[in-house]
């Protein structure tokens, strides 16, 4: 610690005491001790020039949580900065916010912790009294029609209709604090949007319900909290957004933790894209600009005719722009040969309702689009002004109420002209040789709705910009950082490597794995390309291997995958079977878990979602089997665009993008087997590719060292028949087996 000062080390040791001293079952681990040391001489330096990032890989059980809690409290504390936790999701949010309150709970320092969300996690009380009819300030909503007492844009059923009155009178009782997260009864699906609110629709201060908003008391938490608990696509929204510093304190007056940091390009790359419906843009149109007309009269006020000229030209420049649009992609889906019904695994699929955009169809349209794009933020400026003036000046002798709809409405024709805008932008620009392109497509659902997407396939330009060089100090873990045994792939793709400076820290599992686990990679004869083949061999490793008696994981590379193994299993597994889909996770990993405490064995089977932040210790689990290597099919437009744009440049999409990929998921998927020092079991990878490519040995070589059972193709196993039917392989292993 020589190269920490002195109030480091104290602050440090202080908080390690007094969490060995009261927090139950907490003992010090070397590698968490080295996490901690490597995160505070990064956050250490207060000279204005100094980089502060570093990436830290920390397999389970070494405390991450803990370690980047203490470096970065004491860091925040020693620059008088605040720390902010970004999580990948709400659920993890809410964890490590439990975990943050038994660590406050136990120590003398006092921690002051905020957990913000976006406002979709939060009720809006105006939106909530127009639906439950109690309107009294003329607070309802044209959505449609009056449905019977309140205001609704469809006649909702008596289930909707008792949600939304068991939440008001929950409300009026003060025993929900607003935020839907902790609402336990259900909430069907169509009533949860009209129970939230946006950014643009909030009307803020000058709400008649301001006081009593959920998400508004989340704010103002925020203000006074030593610790900021978010998720990545709220911090990346307030920095795309406003630059940041409007939700969350601002990043240059804070320490950043980015956990479960391997999401966040993704998460950014979500974050740039658009999204717009192509029809009944002629009404949107004209309802933005009669509002905002209302607003000025509302105040007393009424527009220039240069204003009005103004006015005029966006809606002829935006409505035509978005007509000939609408006609083109419609074009391109009724010509789209790949709507005819696909066969995986013997299944028969769904239509293909997506077609990719490429530049050359647009480019016929790319200077009208332009021009719409900018009427769209013209109006949008147009539209803001006037809610902006509404919120902060209500005019004398209006009701808040009243107001309050105004600044609805302003802020619905807002949010809908920033879609607009974005949209056409991504569509106009122009690929850039020298940068990465944007993804373009087109897609129809069954209703015939058409939506028009844009999304660039890569921001690890934006993230280096708005993130790692903005915060003062940052600090970017997760279990999986890594693939193929360094950190290249995550520094690219999440922008590190365009920062100078950066420490990259990997630290060693603390459990013994070696001793704990065996990786056992059987001597399969089919490529999993041989769909039918590969299945038939599947399921007969599966009735020799698999224990129905135990707790197993079987981890599905696609959902088509998953449905023809479960259709096919032995008949004396189905009670035992848990299969993702047939109910949401939450209760289905608690079946799970109470089969196997009561002594019963359990099955699950699922996709990616199962293999990455599921804790199933002990006799929880204690046999992963992994189906087939986790490789992503690029067949998503954002994914097959990124992968020509690297092919173009004489480079291997492969390589830089679906092997690394596929070995991070691969390790996570492992992961799942040993959680504590006492775990033991057994991951089988039924994938031949893993020892019989050179890049599969690549990919075994750099996996954790859990003990290798290797298996050798079986001598004339290459001769054995097709097996394109259960009955034959299970004949043929019979024979095998004799």
């Amino acid at each position: 610690m020589s190269d920490l000062s002195a109030e480091t080390i104290a602050g440090i040791r202080s908080w390690l005491d007094e969490l060995a001293a009261h927090k139950p079952g907490f003992r010090r681990r070397k590698e968490q001790d080295r996490a901690i040391l490597a995160i505070a001489r990064t956050l250490e330096s207060a000279d204005d020039e100094a980089q502060r990032t570093i990436a830290v890989e920390g397999p389970t059980g070494i405390g991450k949580s803990i370690a980047y809690v203490v470096a970065g409290l004491v860091a925040a504390k020693r620059h008088g900065k605040t720390l902010v936790i970004s999580t990948a999701t709400v659920a993890l949010q809410q964890q490590l916010a439990a975990d943050l309150a038994v660590i406050a709970s136990v120590t003398s320092t006092p921690v002051r912790t905020a957990v913000l969300k976006g406002r979709s996690r939060y009720l809006c009380d105006r939106n909530l009294a127009q639906l439950s009819g109690e309107d009294p300030d003329q607070l309802g909503l044209d959505l449609g029609g009056d449905a019977g007492g309140g205001h609704w844009p469809f006649r909702p059923t008596a289930e909707e209709r008792e949600a939304v009155q068991e939440l008001r009178a929950a409300r009026s009782r003060r025993e929900f604090d607003g935020d839907l997260d902790g609402w336990a009864r259900p909430i069907p699906p169509r009533v949860r949007p009209l129970l939230t609110t946006t950014a643009k629709g909030c009307a803020g201060a000058s709400c008649p319900f301001a006081a009593s908003c959920a998400f508004l008391r989340s704010r103002r938490s925020v203000r006074d909290a030593d610790v900021v608990v978010v998720n990545h696509a709220l911090l990346l929204a307030d920095q795309r957004e406003t630059g940041g510093g409007t939700l969350l304190p601002p990043l240059e007056e804070s320490i950043l933790v980015v956990d479960e940091a391997h999401h966040l390009p993704e998460v950014a790359v979500e974050a740039s894209s658009a999204t717009m419906v192509l029809g009944g843009h002629a009404k949107r149109i004209r309802g933005a600009i009669e509002s905002s007309q209302q607003a000025a009269r509302m105040r007393a006020k009424a527009y220039s005719a240069s204003v009005l000229d103004k006015l005029a030209d966006a809606e002829r420049d935006l409505s035509s722009a978005l007509d000939h649009l609408g006609a083109g992609m419609a074009s391109l889906l009724d010509g789209n040969a790949s709507s005819v019904p696909s066969r995986r695994y013997g299944r028969t699929f769904g239509h293909a309702a997506q077609v990719r955009v490429l530049p050359a169809q647009l480019s016929p349209l790319r200077d009208e689009l332009e021009v719409a794009s900018g009427q769209a933020k013209w109006l949008l400026d147009q539209v803001g002004r006037e809610k902006e003036k509404l919120s902060k000046e209500p005019p004398a002798g209006v009701t808040p109420g009243v107001v309050s709809r105004m600044v609805h409405e302003l802020g619905a024709s807002g949010d809908w002209l920033q879609s607009a805008h974005d949209t056409l932008a991504l569509l106009a620009a122009e690929d850039a040789d020298h940068e990465s392109p944007v993804a373009r497509w087109v897609s129809r659902d069954g209703k015939g709705t058409v939506e028009v997407h844009a999304s660039p396939v890569d921001a690890s330009g934006w993230l280096a910009q708005a993130v790692w060089r903005k915060a003062f100090g940052s600090v970017a873990t997760s279990a999986t950082l890594r693939a193929m045994g360094d950190f290249r792939h995550f520094a690219e793709r999440s922008g590190l490597s365009r920062v100078p400076g950066v420490a990259y820290v990997a630290l060693p599992s603390p459990f013994d794995l070696e001793r704990s686990a065996v990786l056992r990679v059987p001597a399969m004869v089919a490529e999993p390309s041989e769909e039918d083949r590969f299945l038939a061999e599947v399921l007969i490793e599966l009735e020799s291997t698999v224990d129905p008696a135990e707790g197993t994981l079987i981890l599905c590379a696609s959902r088509a995958l998953m449905e023809a193994l479960v259709e096919r299993v032995p008949a004396s597994w189905r009670d035992r079977l848990r299969v993702q889909g047939t109910r949401a996770i939450g209760p289905l990993l608690e079946s799970h878990r109470a089969a196997i405490a009561a002594g019963e064995g359990s099955i699950l089977v699922g996709l990616a979602t199962l293999a990455e932040g599921v804790d199933l210790p002990g006799r929880q689990c204690s046999h992963v089997v992994i189906v087939k290597l986790p490789f992503m099919s690029p067949t998503d437009p954002v994914g097959e665009t990124r992968a020509e744009w690297i092919e173009a440049r004489g480079r291997s999409p492969f390589a830089e993008l679906l092997l690394p990929e596929a070995h991070r998921r691969l390790v996570q998927a492992c992961g799942r087997l040993i959680r504590t020092e006492s775990d033991t079991g057994r991951i089988t990878v039924l994938d031949r590719r893993l020892t019989t490519k050179a890049y599969g040995r690549r990919m075994l070589d750099t996996l954790p060292p859990y003990r290798r059972d290797i298996g050798a193709i079986r001598a004339g196993a290459e001769a054995r028949p097709p097996a394109d039917a259960l009955g034959q392989g299970r004949a043929c292993a019979s024979r095998a087996r004799r």
